[in-house]
C-alpha cells in the first residue's frame, strides 16, 4: 500500500527527492536493494547535497556488500558534530570498519560518540560486541557496567554481561545476571 502510495507520488512530482528517498527506505527496509539502489540514486541526482540521502546510500552499498564504496560515500559527509544524522553517520562507518575488522578505527570513532551522545544505548552495544569480538572481556564488562548505571533494567546489556562473564570463566556472575534477566522479563 505504501509503495503503490509513493509510486504513484512519484509519477504526479518527478523532481520530489522525498519521494524517491522513501521509496529507498521502503525496498531498503524489504531488502530490495537493487530497488532501493534505484530509488537513492534518483534521489541524489535531485537533491545531491542532502545528507540523509547520503547515509542511506551508504548503508544500502554496506548491505550490498561494497564496503569501500560505502566508505567513500561516508567519507565525503560533513555534518554537525552533535547531531543525529552524525550519529547515524558514525554508527554505519564504525559498522563498515567492525565488518572489514579494522577494529582499532572502530574503536576510535565509538569511544569519540560515547563521548558526544552519553546515553545512547547502541554505542554501549556495538562497543560491547567490539571488545568481545577483540576477546577484551574486561573492557566490555566495564562498558556494559556504565551503560547498566545509566539503563539498570535493560537486557542486551544484561545478556552480554552474563556471555562475557561465562567467558571469563567467572560461571557464578554469569548465572546470577542471567536470573536477573529472567527476574525482569
Amino acid at each position: 500500500e505504501a509503495e503503490e502510495l509513493l509510486l504513484n507520488a512519484g509519477e504526479i512530482d518527478k523532481n520530489n527527492s522525498y519521494v524517491n528517498y522513501r521509496l529507498a527506505i521502503l525496498y531498503f527496509t524489504i531488502k530490495s536493494l537493487v530497488k532501493a539502489n534505484k530509488y537513492i540514486n534518483n534521489a541524489l541526482l535531485i537533491s545531491p547535497n542532502k545528507t540523509e540521502f547520503k547515509i542511506l546510500k551508504a548503508d544500502i552499498l554496506f548491505s550490498q556488500l561494497n564496503y569501500e564504496e560505502a566508505l567513500q560515500v561516508l567519507s565525503k559527509i560533513n555534518v554537525e558534530k552533535k547531531s543525529y544524522l552524525f550519529l547515524q553517520k558514525e554508527l554505519l562507518l564504525s559498522k563498515v570498519y567492525l565488518t572489514i575488522s579494522e577494529f582499532k578505527k572502530a574503536e576510535i570513532i565509538l569511544l569519540n560518540l560515547k563521548s558526544v551522545f552519553e546515553s545512547e544505548k547502541i554505542i554501549f552495544l556495538t562497543l560491547s560486541n567490539l571488545y568481545f569480538q577483540l576477546k577484551d572481556l574486561k573492557r566490555g564488562i566495564l562498558i556494559l557496567q556504565e551503560g547498566l548505571k545509566l539503563y539498570p533494567s535493560f537486557l542486551p546489556f544484561k545478556f552480554n554481561l552474563a556471555v562475557m562473564y561465562r567467558n571469563l570463566g567467572d560461571i557464578k556472575l554469569a548465572i546470577d545476571t542471567h536470573l536477573e534477566i529472567i527476574r525482569i522479563d
